[in-house]
């Protein structure tokens, strides 16, 4: 439970700091961090200079009701997520009518064992979840 209180906690924090910038800014911020990328990708260089990062996380907040087209109702979202040269890792993570989609795309060569990660998320966000439920109030 302590894990959970600790992961609420900073991210709280992270929202707070990231509701006091503008979204162009944060948009501006994120073209600066991926311009390098970009560049290095497309002049084929990514061999001289070192990623700038090599895992990618995101949260993509999606429709909190149930979703349906032509009847049919939308059971799971799942994003189509890439890494770039000398990445390892993306996680998306869409929410859509109180479930979590997760996404989990790797480099081979730096993250072998995605299939292995993913049972680990999932057993990780199963105890979470207990504990949160097994807690009062």
């Amino acid at each position: 439970l302590r894990r959970l209180q600790r992961v609420i906690k900073v991210t709280r924090q992270a929202k707070a700091e990231l509701g006091k910038v503008s979204v162009t800014a944060a948009e501006d911020f994120y073209a600066l961090i991926m311009a390098p990328v970009i560049l290095l990708t497309v002049t084929g260089n990514t061999e001289r200079v070192p990623p700038s990062t090599n895992a990618i996380f995101s949260n993509v907040p999606g429709s909190r009701e149930k979703l349906y087209l032509e009847g049919a109702e939308l059971e799971a979202l799942y994003p189509l997520s890439i890494v770039t040269d000398g990445m390892g890792l993306n996680i998306t993570v869409v929410s859509h009518a109180n479930k979590l989609c997760f996404a989990l795309v790797s480099c081979p060569t730096h993250l072998p064992g995605i299939g292995e990660l993913g049972k680990l998320i999932r057993a990780s966000y199963r105890e979470l979840r207990s504990a949160a439920s097994d807690s009062p109030g």
